[in-house]
């Protein structure tokens, strides 16, 4: 007789449910136990959502959903695996699991509430992946450098320089979903490597963000040490890192909304980053839209639809754009 495999139950989508997994405690080399419960999103509901990179879809690890098994990616069963606690359960939201991904119906109302879900968290922990050669080492450099260091000796900021270049080539930094994921939290992410872990304004004060002309310095006259895929990885971290945090400045009200230039530098970020579904460029930034005072009150960005082609897709977003702005500078914006 085979073993039985997980079904999801269906959510009430009326509702605005979502499933929690609650991680049961557990050593690292124990089959992972969890169970899934529904939870109307409105409601006070203490969960921690996970940001990570999905990597290879196979879904070729176990876990247990009670007694019963439930096939995951090998990225998610690291994420839990080492997320787990040895003495006390812990309760999270991680999309992979939490969504039964084989819905689409599922998925498009679960998508539309991605926002609501990462903002809802009670914390966010961006999970860059297992820990590898010198990634201990690096993330205590990152808690090394301090944000209001203002001369930082160059040995410092060279040694910096290195151990964060491994980790800024990791695939979690070009993620389309990065974006939304660490916007849309009031409190700073927590950024994590194997079992390391630095909040998002720690990290951002020993990011090329902070370093500003001493990283400059360094990588023009050292490229050739450094290495030239060293260098594309802090270039293109600057630019997540300036993204991200312009707009986690909009959300907290520190800078004020611009209207259309808000949204074509989010479609911009989007456009260079990383996603299977072209559709996750738009997909991924909607649900941001809706805090934006700018846009008038009967004027709503589209849902997203997985049952919509890509044409659709890009059109509705540009009329959302045209219509909320009066402009057409959105028709300026380069696409794949």
């Amino acid at each position: 007789m085979s073993p039985a495999h997980f079904e999801y139950r269906p959510i009430d989508q009326s509702a605005a449910q979502i499933r929690v997994l609650t991680l049961r405690p557990g050593s690292s080399d124990d089959p992972i136990s969890c169970t899934l419960t529904h939870h109307r999103l409105q409601h006070e509901t203490n969960y921690e959502a996970i940001s990570y990179c999905w990597g290879n879809p196979n879904r070729d690890h176990l876990i247990y959903i009670g007694t019963i098994s439930l096939r995951v990616t090998k990225s998610a069963h690291d994420a839990l695996r080492h997320l787990r606690l040895k003495d006390r359960s812990r309760r999270i939201w991680i999309d992979a699991i939490c969504i039964n991904q084989a819905d689409r119906n599922e998925r498009n109302h679960q998508v539309q509430l991605m926002a609501q879900i990462y903002k809802g968290a009670s914390r966010v922990l961006a999970w860059l992946g297992p820990a590898s050669s010198g990634s201990d080492k690096a993330m205590k450099l990152v808690k090394s450098v301090s944000a209001k260091s203002v001369a930082k000796p160059a040995i410092e900021v060279w040694h910096a320089v290195q151990a964060l270049g491994d980790l800024m080539k990791r695939p979690f930094w070009s993620r389309t979903w990065i974006l939304q994921e660490m916007i849309c939290p009031e409190k700073p992410p927590l950024i994590g490597c194997g079992t390391q872990w630095v909040d998002w304004d720690t990290w951002a004060s020993a990011s090329p963000l902070s370093l500003g002309s001493e990283l400059e310095d360094i990588l023009n006259p050292k490229a050739s040490i450094l290495g030239g895929q060293t260098v594309e990885a802090y270039s293109e971290a600057l630019e997540v890192f300036s993204g991200i945090n312009y707009q986690r400045g909009l959300t907290s009200g520190l800078h004020q909304h611009q209207g259309i230039t808000d949204l074509i530098r989010l479609l911009t970020l989007s456009m260079n980053s990383k996603c299977s579904d072209i559709r996750d460029h738009v997909f991924a930034i909607l649900g941001m839209m809706h805090n934006d005072s700018t846009i008038p009150a009967d004027i709503q960005p589209p849902k997203p639809d997985y049952n919509k082609r890509v044409r659709r897709v890009y059109t509705e977003m540009a009329k959302f754009a045209i219509e909320s702005d009066k402009t057409l500078l959105i028709l300026s914006l380069r696409t794949h």
